[in-house]
């Protein structure tokens, strides 16, 4: 059955105005309801270690909820292979990243892609910052060459250190998002994932 209380509660700040500073309180804490009385997931980085053969349940979640209220399309989630360095494991080898198809050389693109980011990395009501992020299990960002990772978590998004010249337009993520999943967010046991699973119940 589909997750949809805390998700379409998450919508109504996604892609709504963009008007408050990059310090004001998280709407989405009020809106959250039961999810506020949780405590918050602390950050969390897990390192790619093989390839699993498939994708996580909780990665298919959220690339079904982006499909649902997100513009863009998916480029998959699946794919055994290293990063670009190849110094490790990709996330996408463990099924934990979703690649979302949004162009920054097109206005309506951007601005999604920049809202989302923003959801997911503004503090709650209790000035806690990226409380979205951490309550699903996100645990790196990558757009328009920059990055935000738990690794750095208040050092906001900053260069991507695989940007320069001469690097493509997909390699610098400037035609697609990449979001990548620690293992509570790809087995859905965060606490985002949870209320949803309880409100189903």
């Amino acid at each position: 059955m589909k997750k949809t209380l805390p998700l379409l509660c998450l919508l109504v700040f996604v892609l709504g105005p963009q008007t408050a500073s990059a310090r004001a309180p998280n709407p989405l804490t009020a809106q959250m309801g039961g999810l506020a009385s949780h405590s918050l997931d602390s950050y969390r980085y897990d390192l790619a270690r093989r390839c699993t053969g498939r994708a996580q349940r909780g990665t298919l979640a959220l690339q079904s909820w982006l499909g649902e209220h997100i513009r863009g399309v998916t480029w998959g989630i699946y794919s055994c292979r290293r990063t670009r360095s190849g110094s490790s494991v990709s996330l996408h080898a463990e099924g934990r990243a979703v690649d979302w198809h949004l162009d920054v050389g097109k206005a309506a693109d951007r601005a999604a892609a920049d809202r989302l980011v923003s959801a997911f990395l503004a503090p709650d009501a209790a000035g806690r910052p990226a409380a979205m992020a951490r309550r699903m299990g996100v645990q790196e960002i990558i757009w328009n060459c920059r990055v935000w990772s738990t690794k750095q978590p208040i050092a906001g998004m900053r260069p991507y250190s695989v940007c320069g010249r001469g690097v493509s337009r997909t390699m610098a993520h400037k035609d697609h998002l990449h979001i990548g999943l620690n293992w509570r967010g790809a087995r859905e046991r965060s606490s985002f994932w949870r209320l949803a699973e309880t409100a189903q119940a």
